[in-house]
């Protein structure tokens, strides 16, 4: 396998002084790309996204414009999981062209051999932040994980703030809900017991499922489809969830009464990759170098409020989004660490089902 830490795969685990560096830094020049006119016949491009309104403005910023400028068509699926992109590619039946993916899934990938890598004669991708940047994914953009409430269902003073409070209880009573798989759930679990931000990594995984024993009985919900983390508070049927700041701001835009805690985000990146194996490699990458371009960064992100991983977006974003962009700075807050995670996904992911089960 090619070395992932040559010098193209730029980049261990965000950390605050390479997304600030990068972020606010000027935008580089961009490269002359030479972009061919038609699509072929045959092309298109399938890609596993996390829907709901995310989905919808990658529609809006980056697949109706490729297609438009490309010909080439862009087809979006709700759902990847890691377990399917592994057997796609050891069956070599690739259904799916490209993948986002979380965190926890980008090394557990790499080491498996499920991604093509990233052909830098297309793709310019020193157009991104250091952060942003690795041998066989890029990063789309930067999201905060925040819990979320119903302003009407829960008063101000009863709404957990950190992840400590959230395990409260009785203190903060309420129907709570948190995500169904490992990644992410197990951070916050070790948060709250306690751990500071900037000493949760290496994780204490017996710690992180001592902690998750707690709040067990309390979970109303186990939850499988991103869009469902606010749409089941919104509901009524949660009181408070575990979802990503970009689903309460677009829940607010739609005049849903949802609100967050300012503290204990988790920050982290959406990732992009190309399926080992697709027969539209072509265009998945040219697909890929649209994806690092400036202003298409910009419209997803006024959009979203997520954080830009194009250099020198930050700044020309819209002052009233600015507010909803997340904070690596926040002391409180953890910057999740995508190698920590490399040959333990797998492996969390059974026993935290079995865990579910028992």
């Amino acid at each position: 396998m090619t070395d992932k830490r040559s010098a193209d795969a730029v980049t261990s685990s965000v950390s605050r002084r390479t997304f600030l560096t990068g972020v606010a830094g000027a935008t580089l020049a961009t490269p002359a790309i030479l972009i061919p006119g038609k699509a072929k016949a045959s092309e298109q491009i399938v890609i596993a996204n996390w829907g709901g309104a995310v989905a919808e403005a990658k529609k809006a910023a980056y697949y109706d414009p490729f297609t438009e400028e490309t010909g080439i068509p862009v087809i979006s699926v709700a759902g990847p999981e890691l377990a399917k992109i592994k057997v796609q590619v050891q069956s070599k039946d690739v259904e799916w062209d490209m993948v986002d993916l979380v965190n926890s899934w980008v090394t557990t990938g790499e080491e498996l051999g499920l991604f093509e890598e990233i052909d830098t004669t297309i793709v310019p991708m020193d157009r991104l932040v250091p952060a942003a940047r690795r041998q066989y994914e890029m990063a789309t953009h930067f999201y905060a994980g925040v819990m979320c409430y119903s302003e009407d269902s829960l008063p101000a003073d009863k709404r957990p703030l950190t992840w400590a409070d959230y395990w409260n209880v009785e203190k903060f009573p309420g129907r709570r809900g948190l995500r169904n798989r490992i990644g992410e759930t197990l951070e916050i679990a070790l948060l709250a017991d306690g751990v500071p931000p900037d000493q949760l990594y290496p994780c204490d995984v017996e710690r992180a499922f001592k902690s998750l024993d707690k709040i067990k009985p309390h979970i109303q919900q186990w939850v499988a489809q991103t869009p469902q983390t606010v749409q089941l508070v919104q509901a009524g049927e949660l009181d408070m969830c575990y979802t990503y700041l970009s689903r309460v701001y677009g829940a607010r835009k739609a005049g849903v009464p949802l609100t967050f805690s300012a503290q204990n985000h988790l920050i982290g990146a959406n990732w992009m990759a190309t399926v080992k194996g697709t027969r539209n490699k072509s265009a998945a990458m040219r697909f890929t170098e649209f994806f690092t371009r400036p202003d298409r960064q910009e419209a997803y992100c006024n959009i979203t409020g997520h954080a830009p991983a194009a250099t020198g977006v930050l700044d020309k974003l819209n002052a009233d989004i600015r507010p909803w962009v997340p904070d690596p700075e926040g002391k409180s807050n953890l910057i999740l660490d995508v190698d920590w995670w490399s040959g333990k996904d797998e492996m969390l992911t059974k026993r935290f089902k079995e865990w579910l089960l028992t």
